[in-house]
């Protein structure tokens, strides 16, 4: 009970301090995470307790000189060794700062609420906990495209008097959506990224922000939420390497802790030069987006078989080459396809306005940058050895027979697919810059068009003075609604002088073919780019169902198998020193 206190006392204090527009701090996160772990201990010693017998030797917990292989049954207390409470706190506090606070979301719509924030995150949690290796691409590719920004700063000459002033932190602050252009046609604005705006910036469609703003728009990284989460890792990882030196066992919570601990440092290294953004900087544009989209068509030959009347998200997201990266486009199928079976917030809040994006989602992907061979070797070294992370347990004690066989299989799929997902990953990052090489190659331009071309980047007043073009707008997509609901409209016969309706439905074929393609483009906005093969969603599917189902039987076991341990996994090593041993 007093436990159960302690943690909605915890959570009342981290409402009202977000409500009070507080940023997250440690303290917050270090009491919440204490609170977790009371209540799931206290949990876990009634269950305990109340259903296994238990059975400890009459003189405590000093196990030394007792055979380290013997089994314990029930909750043992933390006496001269450490106890059941022990092992869940360190490997629980451990895995929630990986999960929780090393995480950064992108930057957030202009009309979020306080608590949008702590969706975003708890998203990023889920997509940790669906597996590290996950969060770890995703932060390497966001490293990529924020090199890949700053070397096209420094290499473009229209825009190199801007390139000391773009470093990698800007170029993550822009790809987290932190800028919002506002032009004549959408005064609210939209979220735009560094590719982006190195183009508007290019072509004098809006000018750099000033240097005093982006004190405003950074939010002052927790430097101590860092520090403290690297504690815990280091001083967890040092326990664990003592024990295994000097011959304890480990339990599997211990382990799937360790794991954790192992890719949330290379996650952190990635993530190095991202900051905390709570607020956004708006651009202003004198420039409608549609002449921006038109021009772009009729003097640029790469957007030239691109661009056509519709947009999808934003105006200007032809701009991004992020939208032909295959690895992405299949995560944001499993994400809508989640969205349309009725998971509305899983891994990915929905947008406010589908049709028009007021921010860019936190669980964007990216591709690896060709140009660092470094960052691709970095990511496959550290993400193999997490491949056979769980395969060390496939011989370790369980409780019961059933729970090792589930274990191996588990372990067994775990690896399997992790590799699967590596190779898919580096394979379509390979395609995409091989993609993007082809599209630099076609926009070689000739003597008389690279003049004409350069004549509108220096004469930014032709730009502004240029009449307004219309735009595909929502008023052409309600026209196509109203076209199609006519033709679906109830007809009438007069039958005796009376008038009754019958309405057109349609054959239970093309019900089913409509399902079905809503199953293949399960997007809000029909965007052609989410599409879906019919054999991808028949492979898909039943993988990443039967992934989920194995790591919540992961996450069950870790707590289910600590009602029976051996004995040596409660003996300790030094407390003080845990890398020097007992």
């Amino acid at each position: 009970m007093a436990s159960a206190m302690s943690f909605l006392a915890s959570t009342n204090n981290s409402t009202t301090s977000a409500a009070n527009g507080t940023t997250f701090s440690m303290a917050t996160a270090t009491t919440t995470a204490t609170a977790i772990a009371t209540a799931t201990a206290t949990t876990v010693h009634t269950l305990i307790t109340t259903a296994v017998p238990q059975t400890l030797p009459t003189s405590g917990n000093d196990y030394n000189g007792t055979n380290i292989g013997v089994a314990i049954n029930g909750w043992v207390p933390t006496s001269n060794d450490r106890g059941t409470v022990d092992i869940m706190w360190s490997a629980t506090l451990t895995i929630f700062l990986c999960v929780w606070v090393a995480t950064y979301p992108n930057a957030p719509a202009p009309k979020d609420r306080w608590y949008h924030y702590y969706i975003d995150k708890a998203n990023l949690a889920l997509v940790c906990l669906l597996g590290p290796d996950l969060l770890l691409a995703i932060a390497l590719g966001q490293l990529s495209n924020a090199f890949r920004s700053k070397d096209k700063f420094r290499d473009d000459p229209i825009v190199s008097v801007e390139k000391d002033k773009w470093t990698l932190r800007k170029a993550f602050f822009a790809d987290m959506g932190g800028f919002h252009l506002c032009t004549p046609d959408y005064p609210g604005g939209f979220p735009i990224d560094a590719e982006q705006f190195h183009y508007l910036l290019k072509h004098g469609y809006t000018d750099f922000p000033d240097p005093k703003i982006w004190e405003t728009a950074f939010n002052s990284i927790d430097i101590l939420s860092r520090v403290i989460t690297i504690l815990q890792v280091v001083m967890f990882t040092a326990t664990e390497i003592g024990r295994m030196k000097a011959g304890y066992p480990m339990t599997t919570l211990e382990l799937t802790a360790f794991s954790f601990a192992f890719m949330m440092v290379a996650t952190q290294a990635a993530w190095l030069y991202k900051p905390s953004v709570t607020s956004i900087i708006p651009l202003e544009c004198d420039v409608s987006a549609t002449a921006i989209r038109q021009r772009a068509k009729r003097d640029d030959p790469i957007f030239a078989d691109l661009l056509d009347d519709v947009w999808y998200q934003t105006p200007l997201m032809f701009l991004s080459r992020t939208q032909t990266f295959s690895f992405g486009q299949h995560w944001t199928w499993n994400v809508y396809f989640a969205h349309l079976c009725g998971f509305k917030s899983v891994f990915s809040r929905r947008m406010r306005d589908p049709f028009l994006w007021d921010r860019l989602p936190t669980d964007i992907w990216f591709a690896l940058d060709e140009n660092r061979w470094w960052i691709r070797a970095c990511g496959v070294g550290i993400t193999i050895p997490f491949c056979f992370c769980l395969l060390p347990a496939w011989n370790w004690d369980f409780p019961t027979e059933g729970e090792k066989q589930g274990w191996r299989v588990v372990s067994v799929m775990h690896c399997s697919l992790t590799l699967i997902g590596i190779m898919w990953y580096v394979l379509a990052s390979r395609a995409w810059n091989l993609r993007r090489k082809n599209r630099q190659r076609q926009s070689t331009l000739g003597p008389e068009m690279s003049a004409t071309a350069a004549r509108v980047v220096v004469d930014p007043w032709k730009i502004r003075k240029a009449p307004p073009l219309r735009e595909f707008d929502v008023e052409v997509q309600l026209d196509q609604q109203q076209q199609q609901q006519q033709q679906q409209q109830a007809f009438s016969r007069e039958i005796g002088g009376d008038s009754m309706s019958y309405t057109m439905r349609p054959s239970l074929r093309r019900r089913i073919r409509r399902f079905l393609d809503k199953v293949r483009n399960p997007s809000p906005d029909g965007d052609p780019k989410v599409y879906a093969q019919g054999r991808f969603v028949i492979m898909i599917v039943p993988v990443t169902l039967i992934y989920m189902v194995a790591r919540l039987f992961l996450y069950g076991e870790d707590y289910a198998g600590l009602r029976q341990l051996p004995v040596g996994a409660y003996l300790t090593v030094n407390r003080f020193l845990p890398f020097l041993g007992s």
